[in-house]
């Protein structure tokens, strides 16, 4: 099982009302937020939309770009068997996504020796600085795309439907053109 679940800290009357200028500008193209990544019973994150203001507030982790990551993930699995993806907000965590078989693949979340340095969020090149393997887990190549897909269609459909200008955004775009390529490989 790969589950994505996330929530934004803005407030849907106050993204409503956003030009797309004000949302590339002041906001710099990002809708920050609660992310949560659930491969079987393992988790990286967390996600509580009850959760109070100043609780939400704490959580900013750029939903667009993990989104838009995620697909190059499985854009990258079509060449290559291994591909690890930087978590962004922790430096020395990474998730590492390992074929098994044409179907299966082992995902599990890595932290890299403090020497291990990359200026990339994605490589296929395989670590071997881990100082720890925090878990792994084997799951359907298939239940990863689906899940990207859909969280992404979700994505979407929200902002067409509370301000659809920002889907105009440059960051929106480049997840488009990521998800399409993604719905191509499939």
């Amino acid at each position: 099982m790969f589950v994505i679940e996330y929530d934004f800290n803005i407030k849907e009357e106050e993204l409503s009302q956003l030009s797309l200028d004000e949302f590339e500008g002041e906001y710099g193209g990002i809708l920050y937020g609660q992310l949560l990544i659930q491969v079987n019973e393992q988790r990286f994150g967390s996600c509580d939309p009850d959760a109070p203001d100043p609780i939400r507030d704490f959580f900013e982790a750029p939903i667009i770009a993990w989104l838009g990551l995620l697909c190059e993930v499985v854009i990258m699995k079509q060449d290559h068997p291994y591909v690890a993806l930087n978590s962004m907000d922790e430096v020395f965590l990474w998730f590492e996504f390992l074929d098994i078989d044409d179907d299966v693949l082992h995902v599990a979340l890595l932290l890299v020796d403090r020497e291990y340095t990359s200026n990339r969020y994605l490589v296929t090149e395989q670590i071997n600085q881990i100082s720890q393997c925090l878990w792994k887990e084997e799951i359907k190549k298939q239940e990863l795309i689906d899940e990207i897909l859909l969280k992404t269609e979700k994505l979407v459909n929200y902002l067409e439907t509370v301000n659809p200008v920002i889907i105009n955004s440059r960051s929106m775009q480049g997840l488009l053109k990521k998800y399409d390529i993604v719905k191509s490989v499939i």
